[in-house]
């Protein structure tokens, strides 16, 4: 109950808050935005970078050849089914919305340490490495690598389907007692600033696109409520309707919608020129990586690394305990190299096309002579870059609907993993077996957190629009990195001993381990009596 009661109030009020006051929301979130930026921007970098670390380091060691869920535990999604939706639940409702606007913002107005003029052919080709440095290998990293601190104790440890149960190893029974309660309000409470964010920008993108289709004036508070409302009421149904159809089917759809896009505009766009600056983003991301991961302008201070990096980091870290949960959620009966491979290699190789194909256009439109992309993005704001740039090919028409429909499923697909999750992390009855629910939370705790996260959304809107999203996710960020540092402790503590917490081997393997175990014992204190003598 605490797990439930703690978070949903303190998130009401926060709501109400946002929506009845929203200037006083508004200061308050700009105070601890700055605050949390100057202080504590490098324990951003440093616990986001050495999760992509440890979950490289780990899909190559024998731990990673455990199967989850045991030997015999078979997968419930074909590998295309679970790419879909680790694709479109995490983040891809972020580079829907960046996916022309970053590398376009890069390109133009490059960061100053770089020293590049904007618009320039040297920004041109530095735009791309700078963007992906931001959609990745870090977020999927961080993803991954708290994912690996839950998914062998949920489903090989036996443990409950919530984010304390990573801390087993240090807190042992006391994650399913009062401790692990509050850890799992704490979480859920942060959590929720940062799909609030997701969901603000997913409002501002559709509204926006549709107003610059229609050539109408959307971007107010109605409107907002409007497309909140009605979206909110999709994703709600969708995650009542369970893991295994309602997201299932809205993921596939997605994707397919994502693939149709692609093909079209790798054409349309100059695919010589996308294949080249594709080609040399991998080249110039992997030489920039190591530097910039540790990268905080100490001495420039332009403010380009806190407004870019750092919140993009706090963003994903935000997420990262209630995405991970759900990640794992589809990997039953595959390796943890298998997980590792699908959540952070798979993702990355579509981020790098996706931004390629989309930014890379783009830019070539403007090397080329087309400033119509970049002056809209100034005169509307980057909410619109995407629409602006469909405008300036073939069957803009056409291509636009599917844009507003690949905002809308990316949109729903990303609330309803966060919806699912969350229902089932503060209502899943106790007599659920451990490490095998089935969409176990009633459907009005749902419908609760469905409708407060979409309150939160627009009450945050009202504060400030997209700076006040970004200012929420930056600061809910910071205690989830703390929790963060403790799950990857206990997770370390776990893996060269990984055997003794694994509740899925049978009584028979159990007693020949344990006869190893003692013949080794009685073979060493042997040797040890025949050195003494």
């Amino acid at each position: 109950m605490r797990t439930f009661l703690v978070p949903a109030i303190l998130m009401l009020i926060a709501a109400c808050v946002g929506i009845f006051a929203p200037e006083t929301l508004g200061n308050g979130a700009s105070a601890a935005l700055n605050f949390t930026i100057d202080e504590f921007g490098w324990f951003y970098v440093l616990g986001s970078t050495f999760l992509l670390i440890m979950s490289i380091a780990v899909c190559f060691t024998k731990f990673g050849e455990v199967k989850l869920g045991g030997k015999d535990a078979k997968p419930e999604f074909s590998r295309l089914t679970w790419f879909s939706i680790t694709l479109t639940s995490v983040i891809a409702i972020g580079i829907v919305f960046y996916g022309v606007a970053e590398p376009m913002t890069n390109f133009n107005a490059p960061a100053a340490f770089l020293g590049l003029k904007g618009g320039s052919a040297a920004a041109a080709e530095a735009a791309l490495p700078y963007t992906l440095l931001h959609w990745g290998l870090h977020p999927y990293g961080i993803y991954t690598g708290t994912g690996l601190c839950l998914a062998f104790m949920y489903w090989n440890a036996k443990r409950r389907f919530a984010v304390s149960s990573a801390l087993y190893p240090i807190l042992g029974d006391r994650v399913d007692g009062k401790a692990g309660d509050w850890i799992n309000a704490v979480t859920i409470f942060c959590v929720i600033g940062g799909v609030a964010t997701g969901f603000g920008l997913g409002t501002m993108q559709f509204t926006s696109g549709l107003g610059y289709i229609t050539g109408k004036n959307f971007g107010n508070n109605l409107m907002y409520l409007i497309v909140i409302a009605a979206f909110a009421t999709t994703y709600i149904l969708s995650a009542c309707t369970g893991l295994h159809k309602g997201i299932a089917l809205v993921s596939n759809i997605n994707t397919g919608v994502y693939v149709i896009m692609l093909v079209f505009f790798f054409f349309a766009g100059g695919p010589k020129f996308i294949l080249n600056i594709a080609v040399s983003t991998i080249g110039q991301y992997i030489d920039i990586l190591p530097v910039q991961s540790f990268y905080l302008e100490p001495a420039i201070q332009s403010g380009w690394v806190g407004g870019n990096t750092v919140f993009y980091l706090a963003w994903w870290l935000a997420f990262a305990p209630i995405m991970a949960l759900f990640l794992i959620r589809l990997a039953k009966g595959r390796t943890i190299r298998e997980f590792i491979v699908m959540n952070l290699f798979a993702p990355v190789l579509f981020a790098l096309i996706w931004f390629s194909i989309f930014g890379g256009s783009a830019i070539r439109q403007q090397l080329l002579g087309n400033m119509a992309i970049w002056e809209t993005i100034q005169d509307q704001g980057i909410q619109v870059a995407l629409f602006a740039f469909f405008k300036q090919y073939p069957f803009a028409g056409i291509i636009s609907v599917l844009g507003l429909i690949a905002i809308a499923l990316s949109f729903i697909t990303n609330a309803e993993a966060n919806v699912l999750t969350v229902a089932e992390m503060t209502a899943l009855p106790d007599e659920a077996d451990k490490g095998d629910v089935q969409e176990a939370s009633p459907h009005w705790v749902k419908v609760f957190w469905g409708t407060l996260m979409a309150a939160v959304a627009f009450a945050l809107m009202q504060s400030g629009g997209l700076s006040a999203l970004q200012t929420s996710v930056i600061v809910c960020a910071l205690p989830i990195l703390v929790l963060t540092i403790f799950m990857v402790y206990a997770f370390l503590k776990t893996i060269p001993n990984y055997e003794k917490y694994d509740r899925t081997k049978t009584e028979e393997e159990r007693t020949i381990e344990d006869s190893k175990d003692f013949d080794l014992t009685a073979q060493m204190a042997g040797e040890r009596e025949k050195q003494n003598a």
